[in-house]
């Protein structure tokens, strides 16, 4: 079973997963399995556990991935998981190749990226002469969209249309033998699906060019080795999709058992995951349980971000058919808005058109950067039937709990209640430079020309936090306590 544990703060959600951690820790050489999206947020949680409890040894924690691989197939030590940098080198072979043009064209030394369309060749040429540098960026960025495209629009990520249907996955649109749209049908998504079934699929009697790929290079590596041994690379989607279809659906948990049965699972993170991650977990849960631990910055979930504010319907109870709020029964018209399904007929450009968001009255942050993350909670939300447990409910008085007393914490006030002014929102600011009231830095914004300079400004802010000292002399901010946030890190 999926359990969902929401919360404002994510050290209260770490600290909810450290207890549930240590509640079901009975045997010390049977551990249970935390999972986590990246490196960062375990090594955080690790030094948050010892700052609460002093002390941690034998945390069986991994990785996403890691986890997956195990679960799909365990003691395979010849299957791993394909990256960004091999699936880029198979491209470039590909698209440098020349084995699919006629002889013609090979003889005018025609490339296989030609067959593509024109918007490749404007791209790859310059002055009618192949600039490597521009082909070495579009391998890396179609490896990279490939392996995501795989991860975001997986089997099952939505239910389509009113009748709860699952809407079918790229991999169903391109499948070998049966190429069809998937996304808007145009030149663009033609060329990049033919390039797709040119590298993973298999054409006559030959491999797919992947699989030849890895063929030769096991060749190489074994050569003048007594032992075989080869490796297979392959991504979860598609070992995930084998298990349904070839293995009726049977996770491996044999490492994962305790003297009573299948140890639980925790997961702490999720936001800004695939929604292939999700679909797995959620089959995974369905003969285990799992506990999703998931910050959420806004108390009223967002599902019902078109009821007007007061009016909302937090404490949803929907199992055996029954929906009821903290005050009745959740209208119809609300229920509808949770239900949330693919609308082939909607606007792709209006964002929000499915939400009914009126931007006059919401929360101007939600309103332009919340999507992403509405959906995300919702999907979560529509996994576990809307059984969740969220420590800023109406009885935990976590929402009268956040404090005004600073720019920052009103402006993360206005968001966990939904509100889009607040009174004393700039009390906490001087009324002129002249003012001799003290400057509020707890949120500031800094503006650069380029990026050289943010960084500059970066560095001299940092170095300014880490030269601060109490009383006593001693460090006010310590380098854990400093996170830099890139939404697009490659650019710097």
């Amino acid at each position: 079973m999926l359990h969902l544990k929401f919360s404002l703060n994510l050290e209260d959600l770490a600290d909810e997963l450290i207890e549930a951690v240590k509640g079901s820790w009975g045997n010390p050489f049977q551990t249970p399995v935390v999972i986590f999206p990246d490196p960062k947020l375990e090594q955080w949680f690790r030094l948050h556990w010892v700052k609460k409890c002093g002390t941690l040894a034998n945390l069986n924690s991994m990785m996403i991935d890691k986890f997956l691989l195990k679960i799909l197939c365990p003691d395979d030590n010849t299957k791993k998981k394909l990256n960004v940098d091999l699936l880029r080198n198979v491209i470039w072979a590909y698209l440098y190749g020349n084995n699919d043009v006629s002889e013609e064209d090979a003889k005018a030394e025609k490339h296989n990226y030609h067959l593509l369309g024109d918007e490749v060749v404007r791209y790859l040429e310059t002055d009618g002469k192949l600039d490597e540098q521009h082909l070495f960026d579009l391998c890396g960025k179609m490896a990279s969209l490939f392996l995501e495209y795989e991860t975001s629009r997986p089997t099952g990520f939505i239910r389509k249309g009113g009748a709860g249907d699952l809407a079918e996955g790229i991999l169903d649109h391109w499948e070998q033998g049966n190429l069809r749209d998937f996304f808007d049908g145009g030149d663009r998504e033609k060329w990049q699906r033919t390039l797709y079934s040119k590298v993973f699929h298999q054409h006559g009697d030959k491999p797919s060019l992947l699989t030849r790929a890895f063929d030769a290079m096991n060749q190489r590596k074994n050569e003048n080795h007594p032992l075989e041994f080869n490796t297979t690379y392959l991504t979860i989607p598609f070992l995930f999709k084998d298990c349904m279809d070839n293995h009726d659906g049977q996770f491996h948990c044999e490492q994962f058992m305790g003297q009573d049965g299948p140890l639980p699972v925790f997961i702490f993170g999720l936001t800004g995951m695939g929604q292939f991650y999700r679909v797995i977990l959620q089959k995974f849960a369905e003969k285990h349980e799992v506990y999703a631990y998931i910050q959420n910055p806004c108390m009223e979930f967002w599902e019902d971000a078109g009821t007007p504010c007061g009016d909302i319907h937090r404490k949803w109870l929907s199992r055996n058919g029954e929906w009821q709020g903290e005050s009745g029964p959740i209208p119809e018209n609300i229920r509808d808005r949770l239900r949330t399904h693919l609308d082939e007929s909607a606007d792709p450009e209006d964002d929000d058109s499915e939400q009914g968001v009126d931007s006059s009255s919401e929360n101007a942050l939600l309103y332009y950067w919340g999507k992403s993350g509405r959906d995300n909670i919702k999907l979560w939300c529509q996994a576990a039937d809307y059984d969740f447990e969220f420590a800023g409910d109406a009885d935990s008085g976590e929402g009268e709990a956040i404090p005004t007393d600073t720019l920052l914490h009103k402006v993360q006030n206005m968001v966990a209640s939904r509100k889009n002014e607040l009174p004393s929102l700039l009390d906490s600011l001087p009324e002129d430079e002249s003012s001799e009231s003290p400057q509020d830095n707890s949120f500031t914004i800094t503006a650069a020309p380029t990026r050289e300079r943010e960084m500059d400004a970066l560095h001299t802010q940092i170095c300014k936090l880490l030269a601060e000292k109490d009383n006593d002399g001693n460090p006010v901010n310590r380098i854990s306590d400093i996170l830099v946030f890139s939404p697009c890190l490659d650019d710097y």
